[in-house]
Parts: C-alpha cells; structure tokens; sequence
C-alpha cells in the first residue's frame, strides 16, 4: 500500500457516528441508534446487549454492571442443623436468578453488600434510550488461569475450565504452581503506543503459544526443552487483545516473553502495557 491505513477504533459499527470514550474504557452505547458495543480480550469489538434500570433519574448517571443469568445447585447443608433456612435455601436457589457483577472499582465489603442486595432485590431492567453512565474500565496486569492437568498442547487450554484463577502484574509465571504437569493461560490487552512492527520472542519449557489483536505471532506449542521462538506483527497504537498459553510436562519448566520495535533492543514486556477486564 501507497498510504498508511488510518485507524478510528470507536466509530459506531452500525450507523457509522463516532462514540466518545475516555482511555481504559471497555464499554459503550452509540447515542444515535442505540447499540451496545464491548471491548472483549478474545474478539475485540463485540456487540453488547444493554439495559437500563427505571429507577435512573433524570440528568443523573448510572452505575455500569455485567448482568449474568444462571441457576446454582446446592451441594452441602449450608445452614447446619438450621432445617428450616436449609430448606428456604433450596427454594431461593431452585430457580434461575439474575447476577449483577459491579463494572467499576468498590471495595470487597461494598461488592457483597451489592452482590446480596441485588439478588434478593433485583432492578428492574429495560431496553431503552441510553443514560449516561459511569464507564466501565481495564484495570492493569493480566488474568491468569491456571490448569493442574496433564497438557500435551497448549492450545488445548482454552477449552478446559482453569483451576484457580488469579491476576498477574507482569507476563510470566507466579512461581506458585506445582513442579510438574499444569498449565497458564494469560488474557488481556497489550496497549502499544505507537504504530510500527512488534517482534516477540517466546522462550518456554514446555509448550507455549502466543496471540496479539487475534493473530497467532507465536506458535511454540508442543513437548520441547527450554529454547526461543519468534513473531512479528504490525499494531497501530492502542489496545490489543493479549493471549499466552502454556504448558509444563515433565523436568525443568521455564517461560519469558521479550519484545521490540524496530531496531529497539530487546526488552519484558513493560507491565504498564498490560490491561485486563475488571
């Protein structure tokens, strides 16, 4: 190409008028028709289903919530020898319910209150022309999985459901998992802030395989002794959704993530490039 390709990451997908945003935001509605959109760490920009309460007043701002439906079984008496609250127990959770997960920083004591409140009291929700709402942001460092299986690929993870989950502040192990036999899935965004081609270099024992803006750069994958392999891709500035999976078999484990641009010498990955979802 001639011309460098120009990026306007937040022009509304369905009727083309730009959409507002502040840094670190994952979600939006366009004020012209309405639509939903999200920033996903798998698919990028994805349409996002939205509701409004009908208790926002006018000219005032709305609180941001991730809504989940499902339907929990209990396993255990829950209230000890209490047969009446265990008996309530089970017909409060014998039907479906509607989880509302805050989008937006509060404090673990603030996030139960929350929590408790709104399952037994749930807003009611409609569709409806958007209100202003407080954004929903990234919060740095990555989100961590972590598998304890045997894994021959790690391409295989992101179909299993991980054993702990955690978040991790730099790209890399935590250095708590057991010596042999697991896996690490890390997800997030890379934020690049400038246009150019970006080189990784992938070193793991075992297997690993890295994606950037849902492209595999690197694919490392497999049973191998400690050794390096490398991708480039061309970013324009700005979020990238960040992917690393990886496996331990057997022996000696080991994994490190450098990168550059350009003719830049090689470096970690800075930390303050790293974003997750709330």
């Amino acid at each position: 190409m001639d011309k460098p390709v120009e990026l306007i990451p937040l022009i509304c997908p369905r009727c083309s008028t730009p959409v507002p945003a502040e840094s670190g935001e994952v979600a939006w509605v366009c004020s012209q028709c309405g639509e939903g959109w999200s920033l996903e760490e798998e698919r990028g920009l994805a349409p996002l289903r939205v509701e409004f309460s009908a208790g926002i007043a006018p000219n005032t701002s709305g609180k941001p919530y991730w809504v989940v439906e499902g339907q929990v079984s209990l396993q255990r008496q829950a209230f000890g020898s209490n047969q009446q609250q265990s008996s309530e127990a089970e017909v409060f959770w014998r039907q479906p319910r509607r989880f509302l997960i805050p989008a937006y920083t509060c404090t673990l004591e603030e996030l139960l209150d929350l929590g408790t409140r709104m399952l037994l009291q749930p807003p009611a929700l409609q569709p409806g022309a958007p209100v202003r709402f407080d954004p929903a942001t990234l919060a740095p460092g990555l989100t961590y999985g972590y598998y304890e299986r045997s894994v021959r690929r790690a391409a295989a993870l992101a179909q299993w459901v991980p054993t702990a989950r955690d978040t991790v502040a730099t790209v890399g192990l935590r250095g708590t998992e057991r010596a042999e036999q697991f896996g690490a899935r890390l997800t997030g965004f890379l934020r690049v802030p400038a246009d150019g081609v970006y080189e990784f270099a992938l070193l793991s024992d075992d297997g690993s395989v890295l994606q950037v803006a849902g492209q595999t750069v690197v694919d490392h994958d497999g049973p191998h002794s400690a050794n390096t392999a490398t991708g480039a891709i061309a970013l324009a500035a700005g979020l990238h959704p960040f992917e690393l999976l990886y496996f331990q078999g057997d022996g000696d484990h080991a994994l490190e993530l450098r990168m550059r641009r350009g003719d830049e010498e090689w470096r970690n990955v800075p930390s303050e490039w790293l974003y997750r979802q709330r």
